[in-house]
């Protein structure tokens, strides 16, 4: 996947040596792959790499976990991390605007203010649930953000979003290529081409994504052991599992608990104080 980022970079252009670049970092796994990605090519390009993370204070712990696994994220890459708070929930009450469209305006806010006063790039991770036309990160300079938007969604593009939306709903099965390829409606081969083409991912790689993402939840939940939340997850063995979730979030499962533990913890005793 970082030989496909730097290969979308160098096509399109998108970095020059020295840059600056802020990362949206949400503490999802799309997310955090674009902030490994970079990381991977800051000696290359001679960037210099921020990240910021807008908690909208909607999910409660889970909210909190992610903001603290995104500072726990950037502190061990020597990362500037910016974070802000915004009460979503009222603030989307008082503009009367829904809350997704509330927080997306805020987190363009952010991202626009702190491109300005960083004199930096924006990179944003984007899936094919999320964007129409989906690539794996938008760079933008000058321009708001606001304005990356997606083209017109083709009859193709349509099939390789059912396919998203069936593996998210069956990602604990044991699913087969094929299988995944009718559900589209296209051949096999049609099917990986065009599910790369649309969302910079294999099927694979997309499948064990959405796997490390449910994981993630199912882990800072602390019910499960590791080898029952691979199962559950769709993991052949714990092995993979680890594998596979470190690819994605830079940490193995069981550290990942110790780091939920430890923040949930910390802000335990902050409240009793």
């Amino acid at each position: 996947m970082i030989n496909a980022a730097e290969q979308t970079i160098r096509r399109c252009d998108m970095l020059k040596n020295g840059d600056s670049v802020v990362v949206a970092l949400s503490g999802g796994a799309d997310s955090v792959s674009l902030l490994h990605c970079l990381i991977s090519i800051k000696e290359k390009y001679n960037l210099t790499i921020y990240a910021a993370h807008l908690n909208h204070m909607l999910r409660g712990e889970e909210a909190e976990r992610d903001e603290s696994f995104c500072k726990i994220l950037c502190k061990n890459y020597n990362i500037e991390l910016f974070v802000r708070r915004v009460d979503i929930k009222s603030l989307a009450n008082e503009q009367k605007i829904g809350e997704e469209l509330c927080g997306r305006q805020q987190r363009y806010s952010f991202f626009e203010e702190l491109s300005e006063k960083l004199n930096a790039k924006i990179a944003t991770a984007h899936t094919a649930s999320d964007n129409a036309e989906t690539l794996l990160f938008q760079l933008c300079r000058g321009a708001s953000v606001t304005g990356a938007a997606g083209s017109k969604e083709s009859r193709t593009l349509k099939k390789v979003k059912s396919s998203v939306s069936y593996i998210k709903n069956n990602y604990s099965s044991d699913l087969t290529l094929e299988e995944i390829a009718s559900v589209a409606g296209l051949s096999r081969y049609h099917f990986c081409r065009e599910f790369k083409k649309a969302t910079d991912l294999t099927p694979i790689e997309f499948i064990n994504r959405v796997r490390c993402e449910r994981a993630k939840t199912l882990l800072e939940a602390r019910t499960y052991s590791v080898s029952e939340i691979s199962s559950m997850c769709g993991f052949a063995t714990s092995a993979h599992f680890s594998k596979i979730f470190k690819r994605f979030f830079l940490v193995y499962p069981s550290e990942y608990i110790k780091i939920s533990r430890s923040e949930t913890e910390d802000s335990n005793e902050t409240d009793n104080k």
